[in-house]
């Protein structure tokens, strides 16, 4: 089912940074409209009212790491990160190899 919609990803489906950038499933996921209603609507039905001033302090300090500084830090390669994806849900061994689990 189509849930999102990544358009920098169909303008440049060739491009790495495009994809770091847009791809919701293995990047940052920018500028992608969600298309599920549970997407859209999932921080309006919280039972926990806060103030404005919170909220607003939260989706600021929110902007700036997740958008701005984890970028940054991954293209001037901190803590080595060029070696992993952005984002992924697989666990990596040092070398940037996915890790073999079963030898566990």
């Amino acid at each position: 089912m189509l849930t999102s919609l990544s358009w920098i990803c169909w303008t440049s489906p060739k491009s790495v940074l495009a994809q770091q950038l847009g791809s919701g499933l293995s990047g940052l996921g920018l500028f992608a409209f969600g298309l599920d209603w549970a997407t859209i609507s999932s921080y309006l039905g919280s039972p926990l009212a806060s103030p404005w001033f919170a909220t607003a302090n939260v989706a600021v300090v929110y902007v700036f790491v997740a958008y701005i500084l984890a970028p940054i830090c991954y293209w001037l390669n901190v803590f080595n990160a060029k070696t992993f994806t952005i984002y992924s849900q697989d666990l990596f061994s040092s070398t940037g190899q996915e890790y073999n689990i079963s030898l566990i």
